[in-house]
């Protein structure tokens, strides 16, 4: 997954510049978050299997809610995501 990060590929300046410039803020943001997630990583190392589990679902939901926003063309079967109410 590190090594697939968009934002860390070998680019060319102008070409991170155009990428910068053509990706959406939300995009960067998620892209950003789901790549500083390696508190799994960290947890299997310690042999936490619980931790990892936690950890290990919240990684997913970031990937599911990114391709359903910026990838349903090569991803057809996420739906977009569903915008959550205001409850008590």
């Amino acid at each position: 997954m590190q090594a697939n990060y968009l934002m860390e590929k070998k680019l060319t300046a102008v070409q991170t510049k155009e990428l910068a410039q053509a990706l959406p803020a939300h995009f960067k943001q998620l892209d950003g978050e789901f790549h500083q997630r390696a508190a799994w990583l960290r947890a299997a190392a310690a042999q936490d299997s619980e931790l990892v589990a936690c950890h290990y679902s919240r990684l997913v939901e970031s990937c599911a809610l990114c391709h359903a926003a910026y990838a349903r063309s090569r991803f057809p079967g996420f739906s977009p995501p569903v915008q959550q109410g205001h409850h008590h």
